[in-house]
């Protein structure tokens, strides 16, 4: 049984691993998560628990950059950390984290919505340039929030969001390289991406 800490007391928390999961990438797996009282939510758990550094989940937890706007319907989100997730209520360390669970069943990779009309593919929406503008203009707004709180986010890259139907964006990862000022004390180091672009400053 997991256990997370959204109140200041551990709380259990039921991941459930009896499927392949939501997402899987080459360093964590995502899974469906229930907290008693709560909407269905998603746990990123990470394979090697060497390979997460919770500092870093710890400075995305003290500053989520929707908390402080009422921006309604903005028609973007994010897939940002709610909580460190432990191995039980007793574990001091953490094997992932908890993040809103978000229904990307009719949904599509950046990449499709943006294809040349002509390569016809039932997996891509094709949208006429009014839509495709619409989610561009969502994408930047979302950046723009970002960037605004002193966040920069370095794996940028279509793979890493989804579109639906509706033109919504989703956000899959975040992975920060800077943190706002206020973030910035001696036990919360400036993150530098692993990789990153040959042009990426």
């Amino acid at each position: 049984m997991y256990a997370i800490s959204l109140q200041g007391e551990p709380e259990p928390l039921v991941v459930d691993r009896s499927g392949r999961g939501l997402g899987r990438g080459a360093t964590a797996t995502v899974y469906e998560a229930y907290v008693q009282g709560q909407p269905p939510l998603a746990a990123k758990i990470f394979n090697d628990r060497a390979s997460m550094d919770p500092r870093r989940i710890r400075c995305l937890l003290e500053k989520n950059p929707r908390d402080d706007d009422d921006l309604g319907d903005s028609g973007f989100s994010f897939a940002w950390p709610l909580a460190l997730v432990s191995p039980n209520r007793y574990a001091q360390s953490a094997e992932g984290f908890l993040m809103p669970r978000v229904d990307l069943s009719e949904s599509f990779h950046l990449s499709a919505c943006f294809s040349s009309p002509l390569k016809k593919s039932s997996t891509s929406p094709h949208w006429p340039l009014n839509i495709r503008l619409l989610v561009a203009a969502r994408i930047c707004a979302a950046l723009d929030l970002l960037h605004s709180k002193g966040f920069v986010v370095s794996d940028f890259k279509p793979e890493n969001i989804r579109v639906k139907k509706s033109g919504e964006v989703f956000f899959l990862i975040v992975t920060l390289t800077a943190f706002p000022q206020e973030l910035r004390y001696s036990h919360h180091p400036i993150f530098r991406p692993d990789t990153s672009h040959q042009n990426f400053y």
